[in-house]
């Protein structure tokens, strides 16, 4: 608290990362009769299990913060992409971070929801090497946690000279 008794209003962190893109994984399970029978959430015995996600592999190239800390640049990336069971309106309405991100055994890892619609739009465009960079917005990134606000996939790299001006 300050002198006049009110809480001290610390400043948000923001961590923009822009990542080259290395490689992606898609994996996909599906099984029936996985579960045992539960009386009220199966009717029938056993029940459907679905799996799907995208990892997405990147390398740290440039990184943009609000404070001074450690540099990732050439940082280990993976990103974890799920796709949720929700409509893009959803987040105009309550605003929130998308997923989360975290630093183990020197790479950043991260973890997202995202409309299912969209997820399914990123694998041709994988496929066919359209994208070259990831850029990924953290925010509050403390003791190796933080909240992932939004990735964003770009067809060409950002020049240094572009970020500098």
């Amino acid at each position: 608290m300050t002198k006049r008794g009110r809480p001290r209003r610390e400043p948000e962190i923001v961590d923009n990362l822009y990542c080259t893109i290395d490689g992606w994984q898609r994996t996909f399970r599906f099984g029936v009769n996985r579960f045992p029978r539960f009386e009220g959430i199966f009717e029938k015995d056993g029940g459907i299990d679905e799996w799907d996600h995208l990892e997405v592999f990147g390398t740290v190239r440039y990184h943009y913060t609000t404070r001074k800390t450690r540099k990732r640049t050439g940082q280990k990336v993976v990103l974890w992409v799920f796709p949720g069971r929700f409509s893009r309106d959803d987040y105009k309405h309550d605003p929130q971070s998308v997923g989360g991100v975290w630093t183990e055994e020197g790479k950043l890892l991260g973890m997202l929801n995202i409309p299912s619609d969209a997820f399914y739009s990123l694998f041709p465009c994988l496929t066919a090497g359209t994208f070259k960079e990831l850029e990924i917005k953290a925010r509050n990134m403390r003791y190796r946690r933080g909240d992932l606000n939004g990735i964003e996939f770009a067809p060409k790299e950002t020049p240094l000279e572009d970020l500098e001006g």
